[in-house]
C-alpha cells in the first residue's frame, strides 16, 4: 500500500481545529518567546559588559594617575632644599645610620608633605629615601611597607646607566632586568636618581606603588562585583581578587583580540563568564574583568522555567477539554471493547 501524507491529515473538525491551533498559535508563539527571552540576554550581556568595561577604564585611569603622580612627586623631590641637606650632611639627623628614621624625622615630613600635595597620601604607595652611604629615609613606619630595594637598580642609576627605571613584576623600562628579592606579591616601583647641580648622584628614591592591594580597595566600592584578574605580555596570570577564580587557558588570546576592539566582550565556551578588558600598555599589563553568568541567567532560565510550565498547562488543560468527551469515551467503553475482543477470539 502506497503511503500519502494526507492519511495523516485531520478528518473530522474538532482535530482541524486541535491542529490548527497547534500549527498557528502553540508552535509560533512558544518560538516568539524563546526568541524574546534571547534577546533579553543579549541584552543584559550587553549591558553589563558595558558596564564592566566603564570600571575597568575607570581603574586604568587612575592606575595611569597614580604612575604619572609617582613620577612628578619624584621630580618635586628633587628639588626640596631639605632633602638636599639632609642627603649632603647626614649629620644633622639624630637618627641610628642602619635603620629607618625615627617618628620625628624631617626628612619623612617632607615625604608625606609631597605625598598629600599630590594626592598620594594612601597607604598603597610609599616612599624609600636612600643617600649614597646607604641609609634609608621612609615616609611610614608601617612594617608591611614595601621598602626594599633593588640592588642591580640601584648600581645602574648610580653608575650612569639611566636617570630612572620602572621596576614591574614581568619586565623593566629602559632594558634593566634586576633581580629582586622574593615578595609576597608583585609591585610598581619607580626608582629616581637624585643628583646635585652639577648632576652628579647624591641618593636614589623609590617609590612603591602596591597595585594589587589598592586595586582590591577600589573595586570593592563598585556598583556590579565581579572577579578580577591581571594578565602580563606573556600571558601569566600575576593578580588575582580570588585564589579560586576561573581563567581561560587562551586568556592572552583573548585579551588581545578584545584589547585590539575585534569584539567588545567575550563570553567563553561553556558560556559561564563574561569577559572585559582594558590593556595598561605603560606597564605591559591587562587588567580583565570577569561576569559569572550563572547569576544573570540564572534568573532568566528561572523565568523561562516558569513561564513555559504555566504554557504547557494551560495548553493540556485545552487539550483534555477540547478531548474531553473522547476521553471518557475511550476510557467508559474499554471494558466492553476488551469483552467483545475475547468473544470473538
Amino acid at each position: 500500500m502506497r503511503f500519502t501524507w494526507r492519511k495523516l491529515l485531520p478528518k473530522t473538525i474538532k482535530n482541524k481545529l486541535f491542529l490548527s491551533f497547534l500549527i498557528l498559535i502553540l508552535i509560533p508563539f512558544s518560538l516568539l518567546q524563546l526568541r524574546s527571552y534571547s534577546t533579553i540576554e543579549s541584552v543584559y550581556v550587553k549591558r553589563i559588559s558595558e558596564q564592566n568595561q566603564y570600571q575597568l577604564d575607570q581603574v586604568k585611569d587612575n592606575f595611569e594617575r597614580i604612575r604619572s603622580l609617582m613620577f612628578y612627586s619624584s621630580l618635586r623631590l628633587e628639588k626640596e632644599p631639605s632633602i638636599r641637606d639632609r642627603l649632603r650632611n647626614p649629620s644633622l639627623l639624630q637618627t641610628n645610620p642602619t635603620t629607618a628614621t625615627p617618628t620625628i624625622d624631617p626628612i619623612m615630613l617632607t615625604l608625606q608633605s609631597i605625598k598629600n600635595d599630590f594626592g598620594l597620601a594612601s597607604p598603597f604607595v610609599n616612599y624609600t629615601l636612600s643617600d649614597l652611604s646607604g641609609r634609608k629615609y621612609v615616609d611610614t613606619n608601617s612594617a608591611s611597607a614595601d621598602t626594599a630595594l633593588n640592588p642591580v637598580i640601584v648600581r645602574s642609576l648610580l653608575n650612569g646607566e639611566a636617570s630612572y627605571v620602572w621596576e614591574t613584576a614581568t619586565e623593566n623600562k629602559d632594558g634593566v632586568q634586576p633581580q629582586p628579592a622574593p615578595r609576597k606579591q608583585p609591585k610598581l616601583a619607580f626608582y629616581m636618581t637624585l643628583t646635585d647641580e652639577t648632576g652628579l648622584p647624591e641618593g636614589i628614591v623609590a617609590v612603591h606603588f602596591d597595585y594589587q592591594s589598592w586595586l582590591r580597595s577600589s573595586v570593592s566600592q563598585f556598583l556590579i562585583q565581579q572577579e578580577y584578574f591581571i594578565v602580563d605580555s606573556q600571558g601569566s596570570v600575576v593578580f588575582q581578587s580570588r585564589s579560586d577564580t576561573y581563567v581561560p587557558s587562551d586568556i592572552l588570546k583573548i585579551v588581545h583580540s578584545l584589547d585590539e576592539g575585534k569584539q567588545p566582550y567575550y563570553v567563553d565556551r561553556n558560556r559561564t563568564h563574561i569577559l572585559n578588558t582594558s590593556s595598561i600598555p605603560s606597564v605591559g599589563l591587562f587588567l580583565v574583568g570577569q561576569f559569572p553568568l550563572d547569576l544573570l541567567f540564572g534568573d532568566i532560565e528561572a523565568l523561562k522555567r516558569q513561564f513555559f510550565a504555566s504554557f504547557f498547562l494551560l495548553t493540556g488543560l485545552f487539550i483534555l477539554i477540547t478531548f474531553g468527551k473522547v476521553i471518557v469515551e475511550i476510557v467508559r467503553t474499554y471494558p466492553i471493547r476488551e469483552k467483545e475482543n475475547v468473544i470473538d477470539s
